[in-house]
């Protein structure tokens, strides 16, 4: 993959996460593992670690 395709999904993946900022706790939730499993496959690592603390995050709040 190239570094500006890469860059490229890095702004989507980051889109997407702005985009669920407003949705309810079970939306968010499922939305922030679906752009998880993206980001690993794709190895987008830093990506990868701050959607697993807003999942955390979110799962905390709907407790």
């Amino acid at each position: 993959m190239s570094a500006k395709d890469r860059a490229e999904l890095e702004q989507a993946v980051r889109y997407g996460l702005e985009s669920l900022s407003g949705g309810a706790p079970m939306q968010k939730w499922y939305g922030l593992l679906a752009m998880r499993t993206v980001c690993f496959h794709l190895k987008l690592d830093e990506l990868h670690k701050e959607i697993n603390v807003l999942l955390k995050n979110t799962i905390e709040v709907s407790e």
